[in-house]
């Protein structure tokens, strides 16, 4: 009885303003009608036909009173529905439409077709966006009230719940048959699952969401702005201000994920570096985002670019300002992600950001626009005249838009086809519509889900799309929409003030159509009109000081004390480098030079005494001179620039405060890089077809190698696609390509005689999936420290040889945006060349490539000759060589320390070398890699100081596939590495010519034929333990070297369908004295020498190569 007084009350109240409304209301219906906004849109129909006029103009306004009589009294009782995803206004709002649906077509039949719409209502953004719908479907039949088609519209709540998103949509698709769908702009990981669900049922799914997930969704049709163009705006403004270095803050999500390779690529074309990128989960608590803001405040950069949701942005710029981040010298530049919703935010996050500027979606002012906004205006004031309308978002307008689309994408495909708009059920029996959906029953029968027959007809309809809507000119291109202009505005007294314009035909303009470039005074935090210099310097009150010898030549360091001030000069050549180098900093370095002298005013010291110092972090860095330098070896001014760069950048890095200083610098030989690797997934991954179940035999040569894993690294650069390296597409090429290379995924064992062999067992390849805080740029020249090792899975020998894979993987994404793979390959199973020709048949059929050369796996094709014959002595298997007596660098009775350096050789330099081959009439044409090998070789002699009468043996892995006859078939799959042995004096290897040591190699090459290599196989078949033959760690030791060359082997060939390697390399190089020879990349003609030498050997071997 109280709810029956309680409406009879507010009728009364209402009841003498129906009159009134209803007939502004008629007026309202009739100028609609008439708006010449919708002039393309013709009807041979007339449209004032009296009847429907006046029944639509009542209709609307009894629902224009009805809503104001129930939003002065909603709080009082709350009405329930049926559906309870539906609150009481999309009822009435679909019983408006539908009303005047039916009205506007009694003299023709009319094809309803139903569309879902899936939004969180308790959302304030995605209120405006059902609104926006509403409306436009009710403008849009008020026109085309000619249309054969109707859309009807069936809307659920999702409550902001993805799982509740999920069966609503199942229940929408399988139960109401509708033949799209349309989602909100607000979950991203709704969108995921509703884009899948859109493929299985081929349902077009409509979103506004703006990220760039799911774009490999076909029938995923997004209503946006699209972020790759936008950021190529970005980037030009950012280069407009000079900034090189930025950092970058993303969510941590899967959307947020998917967008970094995009912005890798983009920031890479334009010569600009992303220092650093944040990840802050939308989860995050205060004292999370601090402590990420606090990462940032170690660094020298202070450009932002924030590309987060507004949510999440509140939350961030609330802390920025709590710490002092939003001050003069910070730059903040802000996405449209958040811009476009900048109003909708709380004012205290916009006073916040007071001094941010960004870009957001731009949509050109006209008077049609202007009509709707006060439209919509006044429909939000009718429904909740409490509620304070603010600015109409892009969201609702792309919604509009989105609707007309639809609508008229429906009609083309009716006319096309009378029942071509259907849908079929994976139950053929069908079951009753329900208007009720059950969660669990709908998600446990996503594989019986239905399927629109129509789905690939209305979608393409819907991809044709183009007319002037409200939004400007609406056309799609591979599924997106297109942007081709942003609006940079800058917050200045919670507002957002427009400075500018971009536009990827202008670039950067103060007006949409300039008459000149360039953007408005921007005002930054802290209320500057300074521009930011784009970084800080954060010392901790040090200087950093510059050791210069007190003696030398004059014209390179010239030191000079005023007697009077006691104050000191320093000039020369050395300081005018150095200077230079400073001045070409993008911040300011702090520094003075000091004499390195006692109290004498001498030289305190020698040379090493100096460098001594940076060491002992009791000096920054030295300024040599050639004199200084003469005390130990002759350096080239190249090298000296080098030096002073190296000691000068790393000094100043410990001066920082922490240890995130964001520049580069050269690490020193054998460095140990700090890098974290979390492990996120790891997969026993098997082939994917039944393979033989058989033991392989491995012959000699595959028994008469290492027992470990032989490790290799490549490393990718991001190029821009959604899916860049896609862990389960790479697992899906994966265990396709078992199937051949079927003994890849076994197991060691042992026959009866304990001879190892591979059991063909299909256990399966070990794949892991990591990431990593660091960078691709971190490693430098790729070096195979130990460092790279942490990029390849480790390996658990304990278990016994039947306990692990064969094959381990591991796929680590870094904070670039960049991928390396890591290999490591049971040598037991493979060498070189078939471990490549694995993986490169990998990286073919994970892109879709078919297999071109098949497995050759039979190894019984290198059994030894019964009897066995050998006709050499084969001194590749005898002990090598062992030092005389200690040179007076090695240090006895310990283990000396070993670093690994890489060294390239540019195309001219090898031909200089090459050019040594003629030296003192020697008429030989040796090859570029038997002077190459030759002089490594050499040099590594004299860097090791070995005496004259020492003996060293070179150790040359020499494929023999090619040199057995007859060869081995295409596609042998085993290992056939033998071993070409050179002998010589050191003594004649330093003092005679380059070409002399490249002969020594030509003579052992050549004598790898059919003949040796055949008794190699007899000699091992005689060896009564082949263990005892395995090289190791005493086979390169000094004074002896190994040299394995990959220069023609495919090493760069690995694509997986996202590009070639950068770079392809060994993955460490586990024993002194062992080097790799690699082919470059780019094919420019250079090569580079991987090397492991003794740490105190490492210089001299460096200068000794480059001095040609």
């Amino acid at each position: 009885m109280p709810c029956r007084h309680a409406c009879t009350r507010h009728h009364a109240l209402v009841s003498g303003a129906v009159h009134a409304r209803t007939l502004r209301a008629m007026r309202a219906h009739c100028a609609l009608s008439r708006s010449p906004s919708r002039a393309l849109e013709t009807s041979t129909e007339p449209f004032f036909e009296p009847s429907r006029v006046i029944f639509r103009a009542i209709l609307a306004g009894l629902t224009a009173v009805v809503k104001v009589g129930l939003c002065q009294f909603k709080n009082n009782f709350k009405l329930s529905f049926e559906n309870p995803f539906v609150d009481f206004q999309m009822q009435l709002d679909a019983f408006a439409y539908q009303s005047q649906s039916s009205s506007s077509n009694l003299g023709g039949a009319v094809s309803e077709i139903k569309v879902g719409v899936i939004l969180d209502m308790g959302s304030w953004v995605e209120k405006v966006v059902h609104s926006c719908i509403m409306m436009a479907i009710s403008d849009f039949y008020a026109v085309n009230n000619h249309y054969k088609t109707r859309v009807v519209l069936h809307t659920r709540d999702s409550n902001g719940e993805p799982l509740l998103a999920l069966s609503a949509a199942l229940d929408l698709i399988d139960n109401i048959k509708v033949q799209a769908m349309i989602i909100g702009p607000e979950t991203s990981l709704e969108e995921k699952l509703l884009a899948f669900l859109g493929d299985k049922a081929k349902v077009p799914i409509i979103s506004f969401m703006t990220s760039p997930c799911s774009t490999h969704n076909p029938y995923f049709v997004q209503i946006k702005s699209d972020e790759i163009t936008e950021f190529k705006g970005i980037t030009d403004i950012i280069g407009s201000f000079g900034w090189r270095n930025v950092i970058l803050v993303h969510e941590d999500t899967d959307c947020g994920r998917e967008i970094l390779p995009f912005l890798a690529n983009t920031f890479e074309e334009t010569g600009l570096h992303i220092a650093y990128m944040s990840s802050i989960s939308p989860s995050a608590t205060n004292d999370q985002i601090i402590e990420e803001l606090h990462k940032l405040m170690t660094t020298q950069t202070t450009v932002y670019i924030v590309h987060i949701s507004p949510s999440l942005a509140s939350r961030l710029f609330l802390n920025v300002k709590k710490l002092g981040m939003m001050t003069e010298g910070y730059a903040w530049i802000v996405t449209a992600k958040t811009m476009n919703l900048l109003h909708s935010m709380d004012s205290s996050a916009i006073e916040s950001m007071q001094g941010a500027f960004g870009s957001k979606s731009y949509i050109l002012a006209s008077g049609e626009l202007h009509n709707f906004t006060l439209r919509w205006k006044r429909k939000f004031h009718i429904q909740d005249p409490s509620f304070e309308v603010a600015e109409l978002n892009i969201f609702g307008i792309w919604a509009y838009d989105a609707i007309w689309a639809l609508a008229r994408a429906v009609e083309r495909v009716k006319n096309g086809s009378l029942s071509a708009l259907s849908h079929h059920h994976g139950d053929s029996g069908g079951s009753k519509p329900t208007r009720k959906c059950s969660l669990g029953r709908n998600l446990t029968d996503l594989v019986n889900i239905g399927t629109s027959q129509s789905g690939s007809m209305l979608l393409k309809e819907i991809l044709q799309s183009r007319f002037v809507g409200l939004s400007g000119d609406f056309r799609l291109m591979n599924g997106r929409l297109i942007s081709e202009a942003f609006e940079i505005v800058n917050v200045i007294s919670r507002i957002e003030r427009r400075v500018g314009f971009w536009t990827s035909t202008y670039g950067i303009t103060k007006q949409m159509y300039p008459s000149n470039s360039g953007l408005e005074a921007i005002v930054w935090p802290g209320g500057s009109t300074t521009t930011p210099k784009g970084w800080l310097v954060r010392m901790s009150g040090k200087r950093l000081r510059i050791g210069v010898p007190r003696t030398g030549f004059k014209e390179l360091i010239n030191v000079n004390r005023n007697p009077q001030t006691n104050a000191t000069t320093v000039t020369g050549l050395c300081v005018d480098v150095f200077n230079a180098a400073i001045e070409a900093l993008q911040y300011e370095l702090p520094h003075e030079f000091f004499p390195f002298e006692d109290a004498n005013g001498q030289m305190a010291g020698t040379y090493n005494d100096l460098v001594d110092q940076v060491y002992l972090q009791k000096i920054g860095a030295q300024v040599s001179s050639a004199a200084a330098a003469a005390e130990e070896a002759h350096f080239s001014l190249a090298s000296l620039v080098l030096q002073l760069s190296v000691c000068a950048f790393y000094s100043f890095r410990r001066t920082l405060a922490g240890e995130a200083a964001q520049f580069s610098t050269a690490p020193a030989v054998g460095s140990r890089k700090k890098m974290k690797i979390e492990v996120r997934e790891s997969t026993m991954v098997r082939p994917a077809e039944e393979t033989p179940a058989v033991r392989l035999w491995n012959s000699n040569v595959d028994l008469v190698v290492p027992s470990f894993h032989t490790p290799s690294v490549y490393f990718y650069r991001p190029n821009g696609s959604i899916n860049f390296f896609d862990a389960q597409t790479m697992k899906l090429g994966l265990s396709r390509a078992l199937v051949p290379f079927y003994p890849m995924a076994g197991r060691l064992g042992r026959d009866e005689d304990g001879r190892i062999e591979i059991d063909c067992n299909a256990e399966g390849v070990l794949f892991v999936e990591a990431v990593t805080e660091a960078c691709v740029d971190d490693f430098g020249d790729f070096a195979p420290t130990l460092e790279l090792r942490q990029l390849i899975p480790t390996v658990d020998y304990s278990g016994g040889i039947s306990s692990y894979p064969l094959l381990v993987l591991q796929v680590t994404y870094f904070k670039c945006g960049g991928v390396s793979l890591g290999v490591g390959m049971q040598h037991h199973v493979a060498d070189g060349a078939s471990g490549l020709h694995f993986v490169n048949t990998w990286s073919d059929m994970t892109h879709g490539l078919d297999l071109t050369i098949p497995p050759f796996i039979d190894r019984t094709l290198l059994r030894a000759r019964d009897p066995p014959q050998p006709a050499f002595r084969h001194i590749e298997y005898q002990p090598p060589p062992s030092m005389k007596a200690p040179s007076q660098s090695t240090k006895p009775e310990s283990v000396p320390e070993a670093s690994v350096s890489i060294f390239k050789l540019t195309r001219d330099q090898l031909n200089a070398l090459k050019a040594k081959s003629k030296e003192d009439g020697n008429m030989v044409n040796y090859s570029s890699y038997e002077m190459l090998s030759g002089h490594v070789w050499r040099c590594v002699c004299k860097a090791r100081g070995l005496p004259d009468d020492q003996e060293t043996k070179l150790y040359i892995a020499t494929d023999g596939r090619s040199r057995l006859q007859p060869a081995l078939p295409q596609g042998y799959f085993g290992n056939v590495i033998f071993t070409a042995t050179p002998m010589a004096v050191a003594g004649d290897l330093q003092s005679r010519p380059t070409w002399y040591a490249a002969s020594r190699i030509h003579d052992a090459l050549v004598q790898m034929d059919n003949d040796y290599l055949r008794s190699a196989l007899d000699y091992l078949e005689l060896q009564p333990d082949l263990k005892a033959l395995v090289r190791g760690a005493h086979t390169f030791r000094c004074p002896n070297l190994g040299i394995t060359s990959w220069v023609r082997l495919p090493i760069h060939d690995a694509d997986f369908g996202w590009g070639r390697p950068i770079f392809m390399g060994p993955g460490g190089i586990p024993y002194e004295g062992l080097a790799f020879a690699l082919p470059s990349p780019t094919k420019d003609g250079s090569l580079s020498v991987a090397i492991s030498l003794q740490t105190e050997h490492m210089k001299l071997f460096e200068q000794f190569l480059y001095d040609i």
